[in-house]
């Protein structure tokens, strides 16, 4: 491995673990935020709301470029169909590619775990994560307009 993916992996690290860490902040606040509504009753909820979607809205840069981050550091010359769904997956995508896609990083995770790539792993963990994040939005919007 020479110097330069090295450096651009820890580059990626530190991007996945400043959103990851600035999330959390944000995420304290938001709680904070709905502990007082509890406290002093609901006339704050729109107010919430908002700061829900502020923060949706600031958050979504960040995850797209991590995403793209992600998939170039995926990326094989032998896995087409694999490297083309993760470059899809900044933009949107059908249900039946991200069940495909989950399916591929779920061997893709079970190969570099067991391979002892934590680089990897971590990577594939987190588009994972995404992918089931948005698989739930997908279900939860399909319910919303029956």
């Amino acid at each position: 491995m020479d110097i330069l993916s090295l450096l651009a992996m820890i580059t990626s690290f530190i991007s996945i673990a400043s959103v990851i860490y600035l999330g959390g902040i944000k995420w304290g606040k938001l709680e904070e935020r709905l502990n007082a509504i509890e406290k002093h009753g609901c006339g704050r909820i729109q107010e919430v709301e908002k700061s829900v979607s502020k923060l949706q809205t600031q958050m979504q840069p960040f995850w797209t470029v991590i995403e793209q981050q992600i998939a170039q550091s995926l990326h094989h010359d032998d896995t087409p169909e694999y490297d083309r769904l993760l470059i899809k997956f900044s933009n949107h995508m059908s249900r039946a590619e991200l069940l495909r896609l989950k399916c591929l990083l779920e061997s893709d995770y079970a190969q570099s775990t067991s391979n002892g790539d934590r680089w990897r792993t971590l990577s594939v963990a987190l588009v994972l994560t995404r992918v089931l994040a948005r698989q739930q939005e997908l279900e939860n919007s399909g319910r919303e307009s029956e």
